[in-house]
């Protein structure tokens, strides 16, 4: 019997440490786990980006003061081309691809405000489909009959392209080019393609 008892005993006391060898291992995976996790989350980068932009896509109240340019808009620095028709911009790489983000937003929403405002483009019937990596090619549907006879078809085109040249110019690209392929809705047959490369905004 006292056997008995002194075995229980003994196999209580084993168990017991088994237990906090156990709670020792999974504690250490755990901080493993979390350290592994902690390596692995992002970080943001201190990398410096530098490109040139036209001077005519900066705010004409900024042209003549690059300081304010940069504290408005974040950037690092810039200073005027030897041209003196273009900005040197030193930005940050990861508000860079932040701003760039904020840009094509605008840039889709000045394509789409072509194709909502019926008042003012008439002829247009809607977006087939734009390039959303570079916004390089747009395809805009029209009424054939409609955009035939509008003096100011022209307009549309234009605004489009200009939209999305000025993305490109905030971009590394350094040709900057946008193609608006119009179509007829019905036929979708390609009346004209135009080509804008300069901004004039």
């Amino acid at each position: 019997m006292k056997i008995k008892r002194t075995m229980n005993c003994l196999l209580c006391f084993a168990m017991c440490l088994l237990f906090v060898f156990s709670f020792a291992a999974c504690k250490g995976t755990r901080n493993s786990a979390e350290e592994a996790a902690g390596s692995a989350a992002p970080t943001v980068s201190d990398k410096s980006l530098s490109l040139s932009v036209p001077l005519s896509a900066i705010d004409e109240e900024f042209r003549n003061n690059l300081d304010g340019f940069c504290k408005k808009y974040g950037y690092e620095s810039a200073t005027l081309g030897e041209d003196g028709k273009s900005v040197n911009v030193v930005v940050n790489e990861f508000n860079y691809k932040l701003k760039m983000t904020n840009r094509g937003m605008e840039a889709i929403k000045g394509i789409y405000a072509v194709a909502e405002d019926s008042k003012t483009y008439p002829y247009v019937a809607g977006i087939e489909s734009y390039d959303d990596k570079d916004f390089r090619e747009v395809v805009l549907l029209v009424s054939k009959k409609k955009y035939d006879s509008d003096p100011s078809k022209e307009l549309a085109a234009f605004s489009i392209g200009q939209s999305c040249l000025l993305y490109q110019a905030y971009s590394t690209l350094t040709d900057y080019e946008c193609k608006v392929i119009i179509k007829d809705k019905s036929t979708k047959e390609v009346i004209e393609t135009k080509t804008y490369n300069e901004l004039v905004f």
